[in-house]
């Protein structure tokens, strides 16, 4: 079938027909697929999937809280309640051994802690003035006592108070030796040390004081 010669011939009409449908319709195309995409409603999104876990935060038990508290003229602190305050000195005690005496002290002396001593500062570095301190590296106790070596010393602080911790060895003519731990607590608004001997050295015991000193407050 042959078809009519109007309908074959490219004719000035076709070609700007022609041209314009090959500008128009990418334009078209465009804009229908926008007016696709904004009639889509919400519900035919799928939203992301987020794992989110939340995490609980975990605050440590304080062992302090069932501790005695010594509220002293010059500072307070708590201490175990199986122990005894008294104004220099802390115990661990039998109830059966309150009412005994030794060396003076409230209680026998192996039931002593710790003592606090109160000395006189002048305000230079803390490590230089217990160094000019020759009878405070001295063990106490010995028929014949001498200079202990200095086996440790770093720095602490207590309630906002500079301070250092000691670790002595001391050994007397006898052979005998020990480990005594001390910490050195600046009291600026006195112009005062306090010196706090722990007795005796272990480890489970500085344990103890270190909780000791976290609640320790200067009146």
């Amino acid at each position: 079938m042959e078809l009519p010669k109007k309908l074959t011939t490219v004719t000035t009409l076709s070609k700007i027909l022609a041209g314009t449908l090959f500008i128009l319709l990418p334009f078209v195309g465009f804009y229908l697929g926008l007016k696709y995409q904004v009639s889509l409603s919400p519900k035919d999104a799928i939203p992301p999937t987020v794992s989110t876990s939340v995490k609980t935060p975990t605050t440590s038990p304080d062992p302090t809280v069932d501790w005695k508290i010594y509220n002293g003229k010059d500072y307070t602190y708590k201490y175990p309640p199986d122990w005894r305050a008294e104004v220099g000195y802390l115990f661990s005690y039998d109830e059966s051994l309150l009412h005994g005496k030794s060396n003076g002290y409230p209680v026998p002396e192996d039931q002593l802690k710790a003592d606090f001593i109160w000395l006189e500062w002048d305000g230079q570095p803390l490590k230089e003035w217990i160094l000019k301190r020759p009878w405070i590296q001295i063990a106490s106790g010995y028929p014949t006592p001498k200079p202990c070596e200095q086996k440790e010393i770093s720095d602490i602080r207590v309630d906002s108070e500079k301070g250092l911790e000691t670790l002595l060895y001391c050994e007397d003519d006898l052979g005998r030796f020990d480990l005594k731990k001390s910490f050195f607590i600046t009291f600026s608004r006195q112009q005062k040390v306090l010196m706090v001997n722990i007795y005796p050295y272990s480890s489970q015991l500085i344990s103890t004081f270190d909780q000791i000193l976290s609640t320790f407050k200067f009146l």
